[in-house]
């Protein structure tokens, strides 16, 4: 069976990897000064650009996200995500962690601090981490039948719970990502 291309999600997918990209390269520039009398405006654009790329990633995850029928469904649901995405999230850290050992002027990052990634994500890398730990949470909540209307009542309660409490264990940062990958949802329902 052949799938049609949705044009305007490749365009938005597209669109948001050049913005990402983008933003890596304002914020390299501004921390390492490279032109100094430019570093307010070239922070300001950089930040401006992860004030909404990251939302639309979420987003974008939570659009094609099927939620599991079953507990067979959601267990192959798990299997394929730790695959597509702990993988990728391992060997990227083991992959950071090396280069800066290698070259970095500052070692922010030793060969220790692999061994906590299971709750402390390196750098960049965690958005991976707490997307395999959204679609975990989305998936049991879909495979009870809690409405999508109750998920984002639970989901905000617990984004407001962990902000309260200062909790600062990056699994319950799931709280603060999970309202936009059920925007997602919602978008794709809708």
């Amino acid at each position: 069976m052949k799938f049609k291309r949705i044009e305007w999600i490749d365009f938005g997918r597209g669109f948001t990897i050049f913005l990402v990209v983008v933003g890596h390269v304002l914020s390299g520039i501004y921390t390492n000064h490279i032109y100094p009398n430019s570093d307010g405006l070239l922070m300001f654009f950089g930040e401006f650009i992860f004030l909404f790329i990251m939302p639309v990633f979420f987003s974008l995850s939570g659009y094609f996200f099927k939620a599991p029928e079953n507990m067979v469904d959601y267990i192959v649901m798990i299997k394929k995500k730790a695959w597509n995405i702990l993988v990728p999230y391992i060997v990227f850290s083991f992959v950071y962690v090396l280069l800066n050992q290698l070259g970095g002027k500052s070692k922010e990052y030793s060969w220790g601090d692999l061994l906590k990634i299971w709750y402390h994500p390196i750098s960049y890398l965690w958005f991976l981490y707490i997307l395999f730990f959204i679609f975990i949470l989305v998936g049991a909540f879909s495979l009870l039948k809690v409405s999508l209307r109750l998920q984002l009542l639970i989901y905000f309660i617990g984004f407001i719970l962990v902000q309260v409490l200062k909790i600062n264990f990056y699994i319950f940062n799931v709280f603060g990502w999970v309202v936009f990958f059920c925007l997602g949802l919602l978008f794709k329902k809708d």
